[in-house]
C-alpha cells in the first residue's frame, strides 16, 4: 500500500500531497461550487491520482480533509468518483477544524473558519467537535469580495487577497489606501455596531463569535478561549487574526489567538501518525462497503485521537 494521499477540499482552493510531507504537492484554484459538478470533481481527482501522485489507484488510500459544513450528498459524490470511477482503495474523511487543532498542537480550541461561502465558529474539546454549539453565518469571504467588487469592478477577490488590515492593498498595480476599504471591512467584522440585530443566519464575523461563545458553558469557555484558531479563505490576511482576537477580548479578556501550521499540514501529520497505529482503518470506507450500503464516514460518528 502506498503512503496515503491527503487532500484538502475548499470552495476556492484545493490541496493535494502525501501524508508526512511538510507541504502539499499541488494547489488548485477552483470555480465556486465546483463540488456540485460531477465532471469538475472527476477532473480534479483524476488529475491528482494520475498526474500528480502518479500511482495505481488500487493502491491508494485518500484522506479528505473536509469542511465541517460539507453535506452528505457532496461526500457521496466524492466517494462515487474516487471509489467507483477512479477505483482507489479507500477513502477517509477528517474534519478540517480538528486538523487545525493538530496543526496548533492543542486538543481544545475555538476554531473560526472564515470560508468562501460561510463562516463557522466551532468549539473543540478533547478533539471532539461540540456540534450543538457550532455557530454558522452565510457571510463569508465571497460576501466580502462581492462588496469590494462594487468599488473595484472585476477585481474584488484579487483586492481582498491583497489586503493588509490597517494598511490597504493593491489594485491593477496601484496602492489602495486602507480608508478606501475600511468601511466594507468593518461591516464584514460587524464591529461598527455590535448592538445591531442580525438575521439568524447572516451574523457578521465578530458578533457571530461572541454569540457562539456566550452559549458555551463556563468550563468549555475556559478550555477553548485561550486557543482561538483562524482558518479559511481569509485566514492569511495579515492582521486579521490579531484584529478578531482584539475584538473578542472586549468581552472575553481571556481570549488568545495561537499560531498554527496550515490545516493541510495538520492533516499530513495526523495521517502519518495514525498510520503507525492503524487508526485510519477504523474510519475509512472501501469500494465494497460503499457499494453495499452507501455508507459515508461522518465526523459526528467518529472519535479522533
Amino acid at each position: 500500500m502506498e503512503v496515503p494521499v491527503v487532500v484538502q477540499l475548499g470552495n476556492r482552493h484545493c490541496l493535494c500531497g502525501r501524508a508526512g510531507d511538510v507541504d502539499a504537492i499541488d494547489v488548485r484554484q477552483m470555480e465556486p461550487n465546483w463540488m456540485n459538478d460531477d465532471n469538475a470533481v472527476f477532473t480534479l481527482m483524476r488529475s491528482w491520482v494520475h498526474d500528480t501522485i502518479m500511482c495505481a489507484p488500487q493502491r491508494l488510500k485518500i484522506v479528505v480533509l473536509e469542511n465541517v459544513l460539507l453535506d452528505i450528498p457532496r461526500k457521496k459524490r466524492l466517494c462515487q468518483v474516487l471509489l467507483n470511477r477512479l477505483r482507489v482503495n479507500s477513502v477517509v474523511f477528517l474534519p478540517d477544524v480538528l486538523m487545525a487543532c493538530v496543526s496548533g498542537g492543542v486538543s481544545n480550541a475555538l476554531v473560526v473558519d472564515v470560508g468562501w461561502e460561510q463562516t463557522a465558529v466551532v468549539p473543540v474539546v478533547d478533539m471532539r467537535i461540540l456540534d450543538r454549539d457550532v455557530g454558522v453565518s452565510k457571510l463569508g469571504a465571497r460576501w466580502f469580495a462581492a462588496e469590494l467588487e462594487r468599488h473595484f469592478p472585476g477585481c474584488g477577490e484579487a483586492v481582498m487577497r491583497s489586503l493588509k488590515v490597517g494598511h490597504g492593498g493593491r489594485h491593477q498595480g496601484h496602492s489602495i489606501p486602507w480608508n478606501d476599504v475600511s468601511e466594507v471591512f468593518e461591516r464584514f467584522l460587524g464591529t461598527a455596531g455590535l448592538t445591531v440585530e442580525y438575521d439568524s443566519d447572516e451574523y457578521a464575523l465578530v458578533p457571530l463569535v461572541l454569540r457562539s461563545v456566550r452559549k458555551l458553558s463556563a468550563d468549555v469557555k475556559r478550555s477553548v478561549l485561550p486557543n482561538i484558531i483562524i482558518i479559511g479563505s481569509m485566514a492569511q490576511m495579515p492582521g486579521l487574526r490579531q484584529r478578531i482576537i482584539a475584538d473578542i477580548q472586549t468581552e472575553f479578556t481571556c481570549a488568545r489567538g495561537i499560531e498554527t501550521l496550515s490545516v493541510w499540514q495538520g492533516g499530513s501529520i495526523y495521517t502519518f501518525h495514525s498510520l503507525m497505529h492503524n487508526e485510519l482503518d477504523l474510519m475509512e470506507v472501501n469500494r465494497e462497503r460503499f457499494k453495499n450500503n452507501g455508507v459515508v464516514p461522518d465526523w459526528q460518528l467518529q472519535r479522533f485521537m
